[in-house]
């Protein structure tokens, strides 16, 4: 009997020195800043960091996993994507090696279950920055699962509900069509729903409270009635994370959603000032063109059309994808047909024309192009 009880006794032991291998105490905290500094576009800061947790810990599943989500953030903002993507599947693929692993060895362990579910839910996303329907539905439903099963085993682990209410949110906005089928997949779709569990992430998540305040402030923009809630979020991100371009960004649209236009200037004024200053550094073409345009359709508004035209015309000398391109040549000839530059602003919707469509560019310029025909403010040619 003696000698059960002291085998029983090195078994609990031995499973403990598990769980404390996997998640040595006090590790937490830095995880929690390296999201931090990522968040504040302080990537390197926050890829140093999580090495340094790595070359203490080469065992655990955390700093591979966290390195792959500043990867992906990355990916999104900085230049050198095909890097930054070969970066991001070496560490989620090592995080899934590892979590595998941990999983044959005790199927319940919730915080295994919890990192499947976000480790394959990083993967859904970057399908869907590629398109690739078919693995947007098969990541989408292991994190379900994963994620499920980690709130059955640890209800309190908030952070799984950001997975389950993107989920829920998004599933809940497809058409009606797409969502009556859902259910034979076991999938189900409630955007009132989504947008609780994003509300509770919010306020009593771990890693994902930032995640969850920047999905919100996404979901609030769709809505006029809720620019203000959008705003709100926005600026609150944007006081704690003040290198974080897209927080001011989404300041400046909300204000001119919200028909505040100086205001708008102001957070505008403040952004042109660091990236001159170089405090985004390494900020993708991709989104100083969404500073540009974000510029010039706000001084369209305000009537200071040569002003406008010079911001549509600096993203013509960025690197940045052809269809930025489109959408600068179609508002190039919106300001120059606001100065009575119709010849001109013909010409640039030609040109718009020959770019890449993006988001309907192409029809507008078409649109513009029969206006000048049918006024006859441009010769027929």
């Amino acid at each position: 009997m003696r000698k059960f009880f002291v085998a029983f006794l090195l078994f609990i032991l031995l499973q403990f020195l598990i769980i404390a291998v996997a998640y040595p105490q006090g590790d937490d905290e830095r995880f929690c800043r390296a999201l931090d500094l990522a968040f504040n576009f302080e990537f390197d800061q926050a890829i140093s960091l999580l090495d340094q947790i790595q070359k203490e810990n080469p065992d655990d599943l955390r700093p591979y996993f966290f390195k792959a989500v500043v990867y992906d953030q990355m990916i999104d903002n900085s230049n050198n994507e095909e890097e930054n993507t070969k970066l991001f599947f070496e560490n989620i693929e090592k995080a899934e090696e590892i979590a595998k692993k941990l999983k044959k060895q005790n199927k319940d362990r919730w915080y295994v279950n919890f990192f499947l579910g976000g480790i394959y839910g990083w993967k859904g996303k970057y399908s869907i920055k590629k398109n690739d329907k078919w693995q947007i539905f098969t990541n989408g439903r292991k994190a379900k699962g994963y994620f499920e099963k980690t709130i059955e085993l640890k209800p309190d682990c908030f952070d799984a509900y950001y997975g389950l209410g993107l989920y829920h949110y998004y599933a809940g906005t497809l058409p009606r069509l797409l969502r009556f089928f859902l259910p034979l997949f076991n999938f189900e779709g409630d955007v009132k729903k989504g947008t609780e569990e994003l509300y509770l992430v919010k306020e009593k998540g771990k890693y994902s409270q930032s995640f969850a305040a920047y999905e919100l402030a996404c979901i609030y923009s769709r809505s006029k009635e809720d620019h203000e809630m959008a705003l709100q979020l926005a600026s609150e991100l944007s006081e704690k994370y003040p290198q974080n371009f897209n927080f001011s960004y989404m300041r400046a649209v909300h204000y001119h959603n919200l028909k505040k236009d100086d205001l708008a200037m102001v957070v505008l004024s403040e952004m042109k000032s660091k990236l001159d200053q170089g405090y985004y550094e390494n900020l993708s073409a991709d989104k100083q063109s969404d500073y540009y345009h974000c510029s010039g359709v706000i001084k369209l508004s305000m009537s200071k059309y040569v002003e406008a035209q010079n911001d549509f015309e600096s993203i013509l000398s960025l690197s940045a994808p052809d269809g930025r391109k489109t959408e600068a040549y179609y508002f190039i000839g919106r300001s120059l047909n606001k100065q009575g530059k119709h010849e001109e602003a013909y010409q640039n919707y030609l040109k718009s024309l020959e770019h890449e469509d993006y988001f309907g560019s192409h029809k507008r310029a078409r649109e513009e192009i029969k206006k000048l025909k049918r006024q006859k403010l441009v010769a027929e040619k």
